[in-house]
C-alpha cells in the first residue's frame, strides 16, 4: 500500500506509524511548552556562588591550608638544616684546607692526607665541600700513583656534580690522566670526548690537545693533526703554541712514515 503525504505537522517532519501492518504517514502535532506564568527565579551571580561553594567547604580548605604551612615548616626546616651544614662543611673544608701537601711535598704527606679526607667525606658527604675533598682525594691518588683509586673517586664526583658544575671537568681531566698513566688510552680518549661533548668551550684547547697526544699514541695521525690544529685555532695559552707546533711537527713527519712501519719507541694505545 502506498503512503500517503498529504497531511501537515506543525512541525514540519513526517512521522511514520505502524497501524495494524500498514504504514501510514501521520503528522505528530507537538504540544508546546505552556509557559508559566511564574517569573523564574534570578541565576546566582559568581561571587554569590562562590560564596555558597566556600561554606560547604570551608572544612576542607581549613584542612588544606594547615597542609601546605605545615610542607612549608618542613621545607623552611630543611633549608636551614642543609644550610647549617653547608656552612659546617665549609669552615672544616678551610682548615682542611690549610694543612694540603705543597706539589714538592715528602709522598708521606700525600699519605697523611688520605685519612683525614676520607674522614671528611664521611662527616659532611652531601655536600659542596664533600665534593671538593672527593676531587681533592683523586688528585692524592695520582700524585702517589695508586691510579686505580684515582678512577674511583674521580668517577664518583662525576656522577654527582651537575653536568656544568665547574668540578666536573677537573675530575674528567684527573680521570683521563689515571686512565692514560694505566696503560688505557681509549678510556683516556673517552673522557676527553666527553668533556668536549658537554660544552666546556673553555677547554677546548686542552681537550684538543690531549686528544691530539692520544690519537698519535694509537697512530691514528690524520686526527691527531687534526685535533693539533683544532688546539691552535682554540682561544688559550696553555698549552703554548711553541708545543703544540713542536708536537704536531713530530706527528707530521709519522705520517711520511710507510703503513705499518712505524718508528722505532712509538707508543700505541689499548685497542
Amino acid at each position: 500500500m502506498g503512503v500517503s503525504e498529504t497531511a501537515s505537522t506543525c512541525s514540519g517532519r513526517p512521522v511514520y506509524v505502524i497501524l495494524e501492518g500498514e504504514i501510514i504517514l501521520a503528522m505528530k502535532k507537538i504540544k508546546g511548552v505552556k509557559k508559566g506564568t511564574d517569573k523564574l527565579p534570578d541565576p546566582l551571580s559568581f561571587s554569590e556562588r562562590w560564596n555558597e561553594w566556600i561554606e560547604k567547604n570551608f572544612k576542607f580548605l581549613i584542612g588544606g591550608v594547615v597542609v601546605l604551612l605545615a610542607a612549608s615548616a618542613i621545607l623552611w626546616g630543611f633549608n636551614v638544616y642543609r644550610d647549617k651544614r653547608e656552612n659546617s662543611a665549609r669552615s672544616d673544608y678551610a682548615a682542611l684546607f690549610e694543612k694540603w701537601p705543597s706539589d714538592t711535598a715528602d709522598p708521606k704527606e700525600w699519605e697523611a692526607s688520605i685519612p683525614e679526607l676520607e674522614k671528611f667525606i664521611r662527616d659532611h658527604d652531601g655536600t659542596m665541600a664533600a665534593l671538593n675533598a672527593k676531587t681533592d682525594l683523586a688528585r692524592v691518588y695520582l700524585t702517589l700513583q695508586r691510579y686505580q683509586d684515582a678512577v674511583v673517586w674521580s668517577s664518583k664526583v662525576i656522577e654527582e656534580v651537575p653536568s656544568k658544575h665547574p668540578l666536573k671537568p677537573i675530575a674528567r681531566d684527573q680521570l683521563a690522566i689515571a686512565y692514560e698513566a694505566s696503560g688505557k688510552t681509549d678510556e683516556a680518549l673517552g673522557q676527553w670526548k666527553a668533556l668536549k661533548e658537554e660544552g666546556f668551550s673553555g677547554y677546548n684547547r686542552v681537550i684538543c690537545w690531549n686528544m691530539a697526544r692520544l690519537y698519535a699514541k694509537k697512530q691514528d695521525y690524520a686526527k691527531a693533526v687534526e685535533q693539533y690544529e683544532l688546539a691552535l685555532k682554540a682561544v688559550g695559552n696553555y698549552p703554548s703554541v711553541a708545543l703544540l707546533e713542536n708536537e704536531l711537527s713530530g706527528v707530521k713527519t709519522q705520517t711520511a712514515t710507510p703503513a705499518g712501519k712505524p718508528k722505532t719507541g712509538q707508543a700505541q694505545g689499548n685497542s
